[in-house]
């Protein structure tokens, strides 16, 4: 079923099989005498591998006909700027400059379309680069419109997802409604395949828990926000910064296909993690979080933490990516996780004001009573030895943590700063936190 699938929906390009569209937003130029549709591309390149020659590097050269706009694939080193940066528009046709906040307009009002700039294809390792022409869009499939999740997101939460800004309330909204189509035929596979070994036992369960691990891995690179990374031609999930930026390209990658991010790429993870970890037993007690009943008094020789890291991540809140989907193969696997609309939240152990009216101060003292009770359950458990990881910039941060240690009655002994974070396509360019610090404490 999913190689006829993968057929109709990514059909070849010239006797090859396609494994990435690329795709821009497209919006309206607001010069009145202009009204040009504008790709939304902020940059040309397509492939600027590390360590290839600059005559190797591929890119797109636009040509601009009156108001029509279309582009030829080129080898070398590309001069043109892109017609978006900062979310402002600069009109290739007629040089005006649709500022961000006539440009958010648009999207909000979902007058945005969508543009296929380019393919990519490959056979027998080979890549090749095309501008699909009119018979190929013709080709590719329709779609009727998509159930898609209509859950909403945190609108209000702007620090780690701006794109609510753009119109974008709602989890379904973003998925392409191709996307969302093949989504839910692999979803339906899956609920097929439950149904039919019948969970009745913790292997049965366990098996279509991984399925459903599979599915995740793919449909987070597998959205309009994902992340065309041309220093090694690969497609990346949109949370590099523990966020969801609003994008205005992105690759949409055939999710049959041998590139890494797709199906056969992240079943090899996860065989290769179970092969990893199958050599030593373990006991998981999670369905609790940092109660004093969670484990009889002093019961533990040593405990290893990282508690979440202030007002920095908004975990429940980015978890809904995918407990949205998750809640419809799994929910009646495991009741009690999938019980609420969306992931619990009340209880979480960070600063954000969001969840307290906007309130700064209210979240501060929310984190610094919930991470006191949290260190006050584990002192009760442990007897020698406390590691806590933490990172933050800010001094407030810090400060907060040392006051619940010390209020859950343990002494830090000693702290290491740990070089822990990887650059990446998200990150290259950005300032974040390079390291973690590990403070060791005894417990009293």
């Amino acid at each position: 079923k999913l190689d006829k699938l993968n057929l109709q929906m990514y059909p070849p390009i010239k006797g090859k099989t396609p494994i990435v569209y690329n795709w821009a937003k497209v919006a309206t130029c607001n010069n009145p005498t202009c009204k040009a549709e504008i790709p939304l591309l902020g940059q040309f390149y397509i492939s600027r591998r590390r360590g290839a020659p600059k005559k190797d590097w591929i890119y797109l050269k636009p040509k601009i006909d009156g108001k029509r706009i279309s582009f030829s694939i080129e080898h070398g080193e590309c001069n043109e700027e892109g017609w978006i940066g900062r979310a402002n528009l600069k009109c290739p046709c007629c040089g005006n400059v649709t500022e961000a906040k006539s440009l958010k307009k648009q999207f909000i009002a979902h007058e945005d379309k969508r543009k296929l700039v380019y393919v990519i294809s490959e056979n027998n390792g080979i890549r090749s680069y095309h501008i699909p022409d009119d018979a190929y869009l013709e080709d590719m499939a329709k779609v009727d419109k998509q159930p898609v999740p209509q859950e909403p997101m945190p609108i209000e939460y702007t620090q780690a997802l701006p794109s609510c800004t753009w119109g974008i309330e709602k989890w379904g909204q973003l998925f392409s409604n191709r996307q969302a189509f093949v989504i839910n035929r692999m979803k339906d596979e899956l609920l097929s395949i439950k149904e039919l070994i019948n969970i009745d036992n913790d292997y049965k369960k366990a098996v279509i828990t991984y399925l459903t691990f599979l599915f995740d891995r793919i449909i987070v690179r597998y959205t309009e926000f994902g992340v065309w990374r041309v220093l090694q031609e690969t497609v990346e999930h949109p949370f590099g910064r523990q966020a969801i930026p609003m994008k205005f390209s992105y690759p949409e990658m055939n999710p049959f296909s041998e590139l890494s991010g797709a199906f056969f790429g992240q079943l090899s993870a996860i065989v290769s993690y179970i092969e990893e970890e199958k050599s030593f037993s373990s006991h998981f007690a999670n369905y609790s979080s940092g109660e004093q009943e969670q484990f009889p008094r002093k019961s533990l020789t040593c405990v290893v933490t990282d508690p979440p890291y202030y007002d920095a991540i908004a975990y429940a809140d980015l978890s809904d990516f995918f407990y949205v989907w998750q809640k419809q193969i799994l929910s009646d696997v495991f009741p009690e996780i999938y019980a609420t609309p969306l992931t619990p939240k009340t209880d979480e152990c960070t600063a954000l004001k969001h969840r307290h009216e906007g309130n700064y101060n209210n979240a501060k003292k929310h984190f610094e009573n919930k991470l006191t009770q949290i260190l006050d359950a584990i002192e009760l458990q442990t007897t020698d030895v406390v590691s806590i990881m933490f990172a933050h910039q800010s001094t407030e941060a810090w400060t907060t943590l040392c006051n619940s240690i010390l209020d859950a009655r343990m002494n830090i002994t000693g702290s290491w700063p740990m070089d822990t974070e990887v650059s990446i396509a998200l990150k290259s360019d950005k300032a974040f936190l390079e390291s973690s610090v590990t403070v060791a404490c005894r417990p009293s």
